[in-house]
C-alpha cells in the first residue's frame, strides 16, 4: 500500500518524490552520507511539495529524531497492516531479494521465530520487528505533532483506494479532486510460489550489486545482455506458471497462534 500511495502521490501536479526509496535516514547510510546529498535530491523543484518514500523507517529507532533534526516540519503518513498479513507479504519479498532463503513459510517463519538466521541472514529480523508498530510509532509522537502524522491502514486503502487518497490529499493541503493515473494499480504484487521464486531468484545475480553482508542491494547499470537474460527470466517464469499457480500460503493455526503471541502486547498498546 505504501508504494501505491508513492505512485498516486507523484501522480498528482502539486507533488514530486523521486522514484525509488530514500533510505538516508537510516543506518548505516546518515554516517556514511552528507545532508546535501539528501537535499539534492530535490534541487531545481518547483512543486508545491516534496517527498520521498521508505517504508523501513517505521521500523529503525534511529530515524525519527534524525528526520526531526533536519525536517521538524514533515508530514509523515505510515500504512499499517495486519501484521500477521504483513509477515506473510515481507516473508516472500526477502526471499525474492534474496536476503532469506527459499523455504515454505512454515518452515522459514519457525526457523526466524527460534532466532536460527540471525547470524547469517541479518536481515530476517526485520520481517517480525517491522510489524511492532507500537513501539517504534511511539517514537514518532516524542517528536512530531499528532496533527502531522497520518495514519492509514492497508485494508483500508485495498477497500476504498479512492476515498483513502483523498485523505492523504487532504492532509497535504492539495487538490483532492485529482484522479491519480495508478488509483487502480495493483503495485509490489507478491510471489509466493516457491518454485517460482527460486527461478526469479536467478534474476537477482543480473540486476543488483550486494554489499558483503547481504543487507543492501543496488540496481545494476543495464545493458543489452543483462536486459536480455532478465527477460529470458521472466519467460520461463510465465512457463512454469501454467504448473505453478501463485498462492497466498495460509499459517498453520499453531504458528499463527506463536505470530499474534508475539505481537499481542504491541497491538493491545497500539
Amino acid at each position: 500500500a505504501s508504494t501505491f500511495i508513492h505512485q498516486c502521490l507523484s501522480d498528482h501536479p502539486d507533488v514530486f518524490m523521486p522514484k525509488y526509496e530514500i533510505p538516508f535516514f537510516e543506518s548505516p547510510d546518515y554516517n556514511d552520507g552528507d545532508i546535501n546529498e539528501f537535499f539534492r535530491l530535490f534541487f531545481h523543484r518547483e512543486e508545491k511539495l516534496l517527498g520521498f518514500k521508505r517504508p523501513s523507517y517505521i521500523g529503525k529507532a534511529e530515524v525519527p529524531k534524525r528526520i526531526h533534526t533536519h525536517l521538524p516540519n514533515v508530514k509523515l503518513i505510515a500504512v499499517l497492516r495486519n501484521p500477521v498479513d504483513r509477515i506473510i507479504s515481507a516473508y516472500f519479498h526477502y526471499i525474492k531479494y534474496g536476503f532469506i532463503p527459499c523455504r515454505t513459510i512454515e518452515e522459514g517463519m519457525q526457523n526466524i521465530l527460534n532466532g536460527d538466521y540471525k547470524a547469517k541472514y541479518p536481515r530476517s529480523n526485520e520481517i517480525l520487528e517491522f510489524g511492532f508498530y507500537y513501539r517504534y510509532l511511539r517514537l514518532y509522537f516524542q517528536y512530531f505533532n499528532k496533527k502531522n502524522i497520518l495514519i492509514l491502514f492497508h485494508e483500508d486503502i485495498v477497500q476504498d483506494p479512492v476515498k483513502n487518497i483523498r485523505l492523504v490529499y487532504d492532509f497535504l493541503d492539495i487538490r483532492n479532486d485529482f484522479i491519480a493515473p495508478s488509483i487502480n494499480t495493483r503495485p509490489q504484487r507478491v510471489m509466493y510460489s516457491i518454485p517460482r521464486l527460486k527461478v526469479l531468484r536467478i534474476a537477482n545475480y543480473f540486476l543488483y550489486d550486494y554489499s558483503s553482508d547481504r543487507t543492501r542491494l543496488k540496481r545494476k547499470r543495464g545493458n543489452l545482455f543483462i536486459e536480455f537474460l532478465y527477460m529470458l527470466i521472466v519467460f520461463f517464469d510465465r512457463v512454469i506458471s501454467l504448473i505453478y499457480k501463485n498462492r497466498k500460503p495460509v499459517f498453520s493455526k499453531i504458528l499463527k497462534k506463536k505470530i499474534l503471541g508475539v505481537y499481542l502486547q504491541d497491538i493491545i498498546l497500539l
